[in-house]
């Protein structure tokens, strides 16, 4: 993947460089036309290496499947029944009822 971006990304620098003496010399309009060709090279390289990187990505081998298939068969989840855990916020509001009511006996 990476071996034909790079490749070409300096392709498309190469028809950048192109571009920039075309427009400095002015070489003629042929220059021109093989410094867009090369460019249009170049994106092709780099897009090519982008996607065949996402076709290896999201293929799946029949052996790497099979064992997905039987895995989801499999309960995940316990089946028996679950222990009940308190609030996490129940023992902090408790603490701030406490700590309002002995604030409030201090001021009487």
């Amino acid at each position: 993947m990476f071996k034909w971006i790079s490749i070409g990304m300096i392709i498309i620098g190469i028809g950048v460089l192109m571009l920039v003496l075309n427009k400095t010399f002015d070489f003629g309009t042929i220059f021109k036309l093989v410094s867009s060709l090369v460019l249009i090279g170049g994106t092709g390289c780099a897009a090519f290496g982008v996607l065949s990187a996402i076709r290896k990505g999201t293929t799946l081998t029949v052996a790497n499947s099979a064992p997905q298939l039987t895995q989801a068969d499999e309960p995940s989840l316990p089946t028996g029944s679950l222990e009940a855990f308190p609030s996490v916020t129940e023992r902090t509001t408790q603490l701030i009822e406490n700590r309002s009511s002995n604030e409030g006996k201090a001021e009487l």
